[in-house]
């Protein structure tokens, strides 16, 4: 959890942060980059209190178990022989929560056992769990969402249309290159050194423009490198088994036509099912 916490504090850092970051207020009271609300650490950095005299938590759905009594109704809840240890998701912690494991399976418990997690901030808290989780991962895996945008000058813009008009006109013309640029430039090169540097943590970053990276910078070059290596390795072949350039290159002349119209099509389509 301090890895993460250093991390999100580098993603503060970052040149271009404060011009994409979330802002409470707007106009001339457009106030400071909000803290981050959906982070790992808010349950890392919890405080842990404890409720005597009561020996039992309630179940995802807020209920006691058959022949227990009555319950505690907290999301992060484990009996401790005098009563229970309730852990409040607030990062307010000085040092790490000592046993994380087991509250994240207390987390696990109170928002995926059930379709309808009744415990109080139960919802609030299932944003660090994904349904999606192996069994085997769940009290080491976790994660949460960072809030980026931009500031829309609406000076001039009367009614809600107008309103409307401008937040799309800006966001189509520099509000969107700037998000852009700060995710290529800035965002994915810190989180690949920060996996470089961790030591207990393993960061996946998740969005439009990651997927961009991902086809563009990654996944279209290493394609290309490969078809080149083939297409040489072909031509040598037939220029051998021929013994002909001409006829050689002809044939390859003749196929390329087909296979490269059969490349874009493949590109497109992939790009699509990525939603570019």
């Amino acid at each position: 959890m301090r890895e993460i916490r250093d991390f999100e504090g580098r993603i503060r850092a970052l040149p271009s942060f404060g011009a994409v970051c979330d802002r409470a207020g707007g106009g001339a009271s457009l106030g400071a980059c909000l803290p981050f609300d959906e982070s790992p650490t808010l349950l890392g950095f919890g405080t842990a209190g404890s409720v005597p005299g009561v020996g039992s938590c309630c179940r995802c759905n807020g209920s006691s178990a058959p022949g227990e009594p009555p319950c505690v109704p907290a999301p992060l809840c484990a009996p401790n022989g005098t009563g229970v240890t309730v852990v409040r998701a607030d990062g307010a912690a000085a040092a790490p929560l000592p046993n994380l494991p087991a509250v994240l399976e207390q987390l696990w418990e109170a928002t995926q056992t059930c379709e309808q997690p009744a415990l109080p901030g139960a919802t609030a808290l299932a944003m660090l769990m994904d349904r999606g989780f192996a069994a085997s991962k769940r009290s080491g895996t976790t994660h949460g969402s960072i809030t980026l945008g931009g500031v829309v000058d609406l000076t001039g813009a009367g009614n809600v249309s107008q309103r409307w008009e401008a937040v799309e006109e800006q966001w189509e013309g520099p509000l969107r290159a700037q998000l852009r640029s700060f995710v290529f430039d800035e965002l994915i090169p810190l989180s690949d050194d920060f996996n470089d540097e961790a030591q207990h943590v393993r960061l996946a970053m998740l969005s439009g423009y990651h997927l961009e990276d991902e086809i563009m910078n990654k996944v279209l070059p290493s394609a290309m490198f490969w078809s080149l290596f083939s297409l040489g390795f072909i031509a040598v072949y037939l220029v051998v088994h021929t013994s002909s350039s001409l006829l050689a290159f002809a044939g390859l002349a003749h196929v390329c036509r087909h296979d490269i119209a059969g490349v874009w099509v493949a590109f497109f389509s992939r790009c699509q099912r990525y939603r570019c």
